[in-house]
Parts: structure tokens; sequence; C-alpha cells
């Protein structure tokens, strides 16, 4: 079993790498020199962090609001950032072999379950009785992160999955920002027809991202209460619903709704690049999509406009926020001192340290946080004022109960690898009930093998 996981981590936190937009700089580099006598940080005990290698912006953020100012709030502990590009592979070897960095990086609360069942993870019930994080985090995520009862990780930043679009862009053409699912799809219909694509996903060199159409249109045509009932054994995957959604998927790929063949021909900067040029009404892919529109802008000015909303749903009504975190972060059960790699946690779990880092960096770390209802949107300019404003409006939704479930943060390993196969009902190689039917089997899997979620139910 535990070979079994070791390989999904491989395969899943690959994921985070994608989200996260890994770039190749920085690798192997470390951060954590500031406000110290030395680069060792005099008598101060070092903490341990790997994370992906970040590009020059997005490492400039980090280490002045993550790791100087950690370094500086206090005098006990020097927390240091190594820059990997290849930090996925790393964490997973250096976890089965019961190593790896004070505190652990990882690819979702999916990630943790199985490695928090294994003993290789700090339990973090009394830090965050101590802390009192219960009270600091949104309750969906506070929940998402336990392990039969326990927490075992706190959330990195909320990833909604939905539709990005140009207010401009939509002016130009005479459309409207959409209200109803029928309206996106009349404008994307309409784009076509205008040469345009009708809406893009870029999955080039990466099939994990067929999750995204998984996550947005079951969670907009079959809804979050039948994607509970599956993830929580009270229905099966093989559904009239869900035969719906996967019939659904399978029209928009033919459609080219999602890029046609140039979904496998184009990566996530390359999307965001041609909506920010006005060739496609639409981008469908997680919040990230932010950070992605400021790797490709030429000019801030073409991200002012830059929005983001939740697909409608099919039969009617505002589209559901997708439960899912970017990444999570937790101790390492060979941390010599877990003290200290909890007050690096709690840092982080802070709205000062939220906002500076997304007025810098957005799409990537808002953290869902409480005391988001107290930030003001005026605060931030541009695309983070955007990116803000989206991620309050995602926990107004969260703490409302209208919510649905990201297959890469909520699915089982089993049940996340299986959905991944979409594309071979989009080939003509399975029906949408063969499809369905492997998700059954591999969530039958899953439960067998003990890997599941606390999962947080809709309203």
């Amino acid at each position: 079993m535990k070979k079994r996981k070791i390989a999904y981590l491989l395969t899943a936190a690959m994921l985070t790498a994608m989200l996260g937009g890994c770039a190749s700089s920085g690798s192997g580099e470390t951060s954590g020199d500031s406000g110290t006598d030395d680069a060792s940080g005099g008598d101060k005990e070092t903490i341990s962090l790997w994370f992906w290698g970040t590009s020059d912006y997005q490492r400039t953020a980090m280490d002045e609001y993550l790791v100087n100012g950690f370094n500086e709030s206090q005098d006990e502990y020097q927390l240091e950032v190594e820059y990997r590009s290849s930090v996925d592979n790393d964490i997973a070897v250096a976890l089965s072999g019961e190593g790896g960095p004070d505190i652990v990086y990882g690819s979702g609360p999916a990630f943790v379950s199985g490695y928090a069942n294994e003993g290789l993870f700090v339990n973090l019930d009394d830090y965050a009785e101590e802390y009192g994080w219960k009270d600091r985090l949104v309750g969906a995520y506070y929940d998402l992160c336990t392990v039969n009862g326990s927490l075992y990780s706190i959330p990195g930043a909320m990833t909604n999955y939905g539709l990005f679009y140009k207010e401009s862009v939509l002016e130009e053409n005479g459309w409207s920002v959409p209200e109803t699912y029928d309206d996106v799809i009349t404008i994307m219909d309409e784009a076509i027809a205008d040469g345009m694509y009708g809406g893009l996903i870029g999955a080039k060199d990466w099939r994990y991202t067929n999750e995204w159409p998984v996550t947005i249109l079951m969670t907009s045509v079959a809804g979050p209460d039948t994607l509970y009932q599956c993830l929580t054994g009270g229905q099966a995957w093989n559904s009239d619903k869900m035969i719906a959604a996967v019939d659904e998927m399978n029209t928009w790929y033919q459609n080219g709704y999602m890029g046609g063949e140039d979904y496998w021909n184009l990566d996530a900067n390359e999307t965001f690049q041609i909506l920010l040029e006005g060739g496609t009404p639409f981008c469908y892919a997680p919040l990230n999509g932010f950070q992605w529109a400021k790797n490709v802008a030429t000019d801030e000015s073409q991200l002012e406009d830059l929005k983001f909303m939740p697909l409608p749903a099919k039969d009617g009504g505002d589209g559901a926020v997708s439960l899912s975190a970017a990444c999570t972060f937790s101790i390492n059960s060979q941390c010599a001192n877990p003290d200290g790699a909890a007050a690096v946690l709690d840092y982080m779990l802070n709205i000062d340290f939220v906002k500076n880092m997304s007025a810098e960096w957005p799409g990537y770390w808002g953290l869902p946080l409480v005391d988001f209802a107290d930030v003001s949107a005026e605060e931030f300019e541009g695309v983070s004022r955007n990116y803000i404003e989206t991620c309050m409006s995602g926990i107004e939704a969260l703490e409302e109960g209208n919510f649905s479930y990201a297959a890469a943060t909520c699915f089982p390993a089993n049940t996340y690898e299986a959905c991944i196969d979409i594309d071979t009902v989009w080939f003509g190689e399975q029906t949408a009930e063969e499809y369905l039917q492997g998700m059954d089997d591999a969530y039958a899997e899953d439960v067998d093998n003990g890997i599941s979620l606390t999962l947080p139910e809709p309203n």
C-alpha cells in the first residue's frame, strides 16, 4: 500500500507544480539569511521548507513577506526556504525514506491523508488549539485538512475553478457578462462563428489538466449534492446525473468549447495570453489563472479588467465555489523542532501576510481565513484587487454552503486517477457509463485502502 501511495504522490504532487506555475529558476537555492547576524541565523534554530522554483517576482515576494517577515518577527527560529524545480519528486522520495524538510509542501488534502495514516506527519490538534486555528480558518477548509478527526495540514490558497474573462473583450464583441449557463454557451458559439476560440483550456504536455473540466462540469451539471454523495459513498458514480455531466463534457470537447485540438497544443500561460489579446472570451481554469495572466501580460493595463466567475449551474442558478486548495503545509514527523515549524504555519495564517503576498503575487496566496471579511478591496490595485474580490466572494459562498468539490483536492487517490481518463470518452474509446464505472471501481479501491477525506456537506 505504501508503494501505491508513494507512486500517487509522484503523480499528484506534480499537479501542484502545474497549478503553481513552476519555473526552473531558483532550483536548489536557499533564502533565509535576512534579519540575523549571519547566514545561519546566529543562535536561532533552523526550520526548513522546500518550495518550487518560482519566477523572479514570485520569489521576491516570498522572500520578503514569508522568509524575511517570519525571521524578523521573532528571535527563536530561522526559516530557510529551498527553491527546487524538482521539489515534488524530491519530497516524494524524501518522505518515502523518512527524510525531507521540516515543513512539507504538498499537493492538497488527498496527498496528506495517506501520509498522515502512515504516521509521517505531525498531528496538529494541539497547535490548532494553542493558536486558535479553527477559529481563523473557514470551517470547510479546516474540516478538509483533517484525517480521522485530527488536523494534519493547513491549506494553501483557495483554488476555485471556473471561467476567466476580460470585460473589454466581451464589450468589444457585443457580449454582456454571462449570467446563466446558456449565456456562456451562446457566447462561445458566436465566438467560434467569428473565428475566435469559444473557450480555452491549456493541457499541453500535462494530461492531468483534464481534472479542470471534470471539476467544472460535474459541479455545473451533476451538482454539488451529487458529488458529495459520490465522494462519501452515498451513491454510485455511474448514475444518471453523472452520465449527463460526462456527456456534457464530451459535447464541450467536440464543439471546441475548450479549444478543440488546441486543448493539447497550448499551456496555461499561452491560453491566458490569447485571452489578454482578445482571441477568446473565456479561459477555464483554477484561480491560479491570475498569476498565469500576470506571467504573460505585456502591460499591467491588460490585467485591470480580468475577472473570474464559477460556471453557472446548467439547470439554473449561480455556480458553486469549488472547494480546493492550491497546496497544503504539514509538519514532517522527523522534524526536530515541530514548535518552530508550527510557528511558521501560524505566521502564514495571518491576514496581513495574505494581503502582502496577494498584492505582489495574485493567484496563489489567498488562504481561506475568516478575517477576509474585514479586508477592503480598496487597499489593492489592478489584478490583485480583482483577485482579492474573488477570494472574498468565494469565502462568502463557502460560509453559505454554496460549494462543490475540486477533483485534485477532494477526490481520493485512485478516484482522482480514474477521473483523468475523461479523454477516453472524448476520443470514443469509452462510453460515459464505462468511464464512470471506472470511477466506481477506483473509489471502491480507495475505500479498501482506507484513503478518505473529511468532506463538509454543501447547503
